[in-house]
C-alpha cells in the first residue's frame, strides 16, 4: 500500500482576470471545466476561484497520484473523498458536492483508490 500525503508539494499559482491567486494543493477538493474558463473549490474559501486557464491547462500542472479526471469536465483530489457510490458512479467530496465517474475512468479510479493510504490531510 502506497502512503500519500500533499503537504510537500506547496501551492499552486492560479492565473485569474485579476492576476493571480496562489492555492494550497492540499485544500484544492476539485476542479470543474466552465466554458474555456476553470472553477477551483477549495477547503478554506466560500465558492470558487475563477481561472482564466482551461482544465487541460491545469490538468497538466497537477501531482497524478492525488489528482483524478473523473470525467472530461471535472477533476478531483483523491485527499477529500468522503464517500463512492459504486452503482451509479458517484463520489461525494469534503464541500458536501458530488462528482460522477464516466464509465471509461471507474476501472482506474477503482484501482487508485484501493490502494491508497493516506496521510495527514
Amino acid at each position: 500500500m502506497v502512503k500519500y500525503n500533499l503537504t510537500s508539494y506547496g501551492l499552486m499559482s492560479v492565473k485569474t482576470i485579476e492576476g493571480f491567486t496562489y492555492v494550497d494543493f492540499s485544500q484544492i477538493i476539485r476542479y470543474k471545466a466552465d466554458c474555456k474558463h476553470t472553477l477551483i473549490y477549495c477547503k478554506d474559501r466560500p465558492g470558487a476561484i475563477r481561472s482564466v486557464s482551461s482544465l487541460s491547462d491545469i490538468e497538466m500542472q497537477l501531482p497524478d497520484e492525488f489528482f483524478f479526471k473523473c470525467h472530461r469536465s471535472q477533476i478531483i483530489n483523491l485527499l477529500h473523498l468522503q464517500t463512492f457510490a459504486k452503482f451509479d458512479r458517484i463520489i461525494h467530496l469534503d464541500d458536501n458536492q458530488s462528482a460522477t465517474i464516466s464509465e471509461d475512468r471507474l476501472g482506474e479510479f477503482l484501482k487508485r483508490t484501493t490502494t491508497m493510504s493516506f496521510g495527514k490531510r
